[in-house]
């Protein structure tokens, strides 16, 4: 009998008198967590508190119930609430048999209907049909599901349960003594509220688009009204003469409306190589970026490693491949030799291997195509080309003896395809054969970018210069720019007869120098210094000085923002090199001869 006490499923039992212990001196006490009831044949009744023999005679009924608060667990699922949202519940009640001899008569007659009363057949008891259940159920009817998701419930469903279960209670001999826990929660609801706040951050951000949008507009409004009066002296400057170019009209206006005309002139210029792209190549892959959301990527591709890991990445338009060609190609210089890739799916056309390379440090810094013929510039293995189709036939056009030159860099095409390209601080121009034409000698750090446009040659230096000069027929080499810091990257733009020649400035950004009317002005202002620059007609990309992230200014986009993109977000690597993939150009007049970028 004792050991069945001890059985923590049991709520209560009972058994004839004689079940219990005796000893001689009489049985054991009841332990403290139980109370009895002795009833005796003729119907008296007799209150055993916890600590006290029970002494049943043999012919007495003796009835053990646990006195403490039982817990009964509800559930409710998908039960309709107020608002017909279907709402989740979990509640724990606390149940108290009543120490009283009537209560504990009430209880062994209505529930103690087999000898043993245990825990699970309790709960299953009070959560019955018109129970506890029924009661939760109807009390979660009478309320919006978000005032029972969003409130303590507690104190107003004890007096709801105990108003629906108090009759039940009273005849079963028990007390609702609390609500332990209860916690309710709405899935449908809960979608509701999600749906209503994406629905108002779509309407915030709609709303702050169109304000931005506004802004844009209104500042480009101003920016052309502020113009109007500069347009105006144009308009007289150039009389009736329609074919009156840049040069011959700047000079009418005073220097600071000249540098406010050139600042803006790409914004308003019709464009003619419009990005399709930003090229980047890092680690062992060339990604595709779109120019208007650069954090975005449009394509991945994984290079070969037959010719070593990239080092730079150049666009040209294919002005000497079939129909069936590409009009894009995507130069990629590798550590010893060039791969050339389809720029609109990023396929593998071909490869360039140099022969016979020992083990380099560096790779080819800079590809170029004209026509059938490339040319690329690698410091350790000089200045090599190509015939397009015959990826074998490769020609040496310089190669370093006993680690002279130092620096071989900057490979590129004059309009009748001369090649030039960079000497340390000289520049050599060879004919389309290969012959060499001649040298410029500089003489004022090594060169680190080249531009041509037609006759003239631009070079950016390692002292900070930007120099210009005729290639065709030397004379003295014109300082157009001079900075404190390198100038690594040089990016050519022309507006009809207007030279713009795009710089990184370091903390001033991205700059445009017009050499021809000695303008410079700020195209780009960025928070973080910029190492090298990019450009076409609608875009300018910047890349940062430890090649981390990118800045982007698209002018198509309303806002005329410059946009950073954490290239650490893409890539595990430094950006190795970057450039500018152009899109098919409409008229084919305008995809003649290299692309700006």
């Amino acid at each position: 009998m004792l050991d069945r006490l001890t059985d923590a499923t049991i709520l209560a039992l009972r058994c004839p008198g004689s079940a219990w212990p005796r000893g001689l001196l009489g049985g054991p006490p009841l332990p403290d967590a139980w109370m009895g009831l002795v009833e005796t044949p003729d119907g008296r009744r007799r209150f055993v508190p916890a600590g006290e023999d029970p002494r049943p005679a043999r012919d007495d009924v003796l009835l053990l119930v646990r006195n403490r608060a039982i817990t009964v667990p509800l559930e409710l699922h998908d039960a309709p609430a107020a608002c017909d949202h279907g709402v989740e519940a979990r509640v724990e009640l606390l149940v108290r048999p009543e120490r009283q001899e009537t209560a504990l008569a009430a209880l062994r007659q209505n529930l103690l209907t087999q000898p043993e009363l245990r825990l699970d057949e309790f709960a299953a008891a009070v959560c019955g049909p018109g129970g506890a259940v029924a009661a939760l159920r109807a009390y979660v009817r009478s309320r919006p599901a978000a005032d029972l998701v969003g409130t303590d419930p507690e104190p107003e469903l004890l007096a709801h349960l105990q108003a629906r279960l108090g009759p039940w209670l009273y005849s079963a001999g028990l007390t609702l003594e609390r609500v332990a826990t209860a916690a309710f929660s709405s899935p449908a609801l809960e979608a509701q509220r999600k749906l209503q706040l994406s629905t108002r951050e779509a309407a915030a951000r709609l709303e702050a688009r169109e304000a931005v949008e506004q802004a844009a507009l209104t500042a480009a409004r101003r920016r052309v009204e502020g113009l109007s009066a500069i347009l105006d002296k144009l308009r007289s400057a150039a009389g009736n003469d329609d074919r009156a170019g840049w040069q011959a009209l700047l000079p009418a206006l005073t220097p600071a409306e000249r540098g406010r005309l050139l600042e803006s002139l790409w914004r308003i210029t019709p464009d003619r190589h419009v990005a399709a792209a930003i090229l980047a190549v890092a680690g062992d892959e060339c990604l595709w970026l779109d120019p208007c959301d650069p954090l975005r990527v449009q394509r991945r591709v994984q290079l070969p490693p037959t010719l070593g890991p990239p080092r730079s990445v150049c666009f040209a338009l294919d002005t000497a491949g079939s129909r069936s060609s590409p009009a894009g190609l995507v130069l990629v210089g590798a550590q010893s030799g060039v791969l050339v890739l389809d720029a609109d799916d990023g396929e593998l056309l071909a490869e360039y291997p140099v022969p016979g390379t020992r083990e380099l440090r560096f790779g080819f810094n800079r590809v170029a195509l004209s026509g059938s013929r490339l040319i690329a510039t690698h410091s350790e293995l000089g200045c090599w080309t190509w015939t397009r189709n015959r990826p074998d036939s490769p020609d040496a056009l310089l190669v370093p003896e006993g680690g002279t030159p130092r620096t071989v860099r900057a490979a590129t095409f004059s309009d009748d395809g001369h090649m030039l390209f960079a000497v340390d601080s000289a520049i050599r121009v060879h004919a389309p054969d290969g012959a060499l034409a001649r040298t410029l000698e500089i003489s004022r750090g090594g060169v680190h970018d080249l531009a041509v446009s037609g006759e003239q040659v631009y070079a950016a230096t390692a002292d900070g210069l930007l120099l210009a000069d005729r290639w065709t027929a030397p004379q003295v080499w014109q300082v157009l720019h001079r900075r404190a810091d390198p100038i690594e990257s040089l990016a050519l733009r022309r507006w009809d007869d207007l030279v713009e020649l795009v710089i990184p400035a370091g903390e001033d950004g991205v700059l445009g120098v017009y050499g021809d009317v000695g303008i410079v002005a700020q195209l780009v202002a960025t928070p973080v210094r910029i190492r090298r620059a990019w450009a076409c007609d609608d875009l300018v990309v910047g890349l940062s000085e430890v090649r981390d992230r990118l800045v982007v200014l698209n002018a198509n986009l309303p806002d005329s923002v410059p946009r950073q993109a954490p290239t650490t977000r893409l890539t595990r690597h430094s950006i190795q090199d970057v450039c500018i993939a152009l899109r098919r150009a409409a008229n084919p007049a305008d995809a003649a001869g290299e692309s700006p970028s």
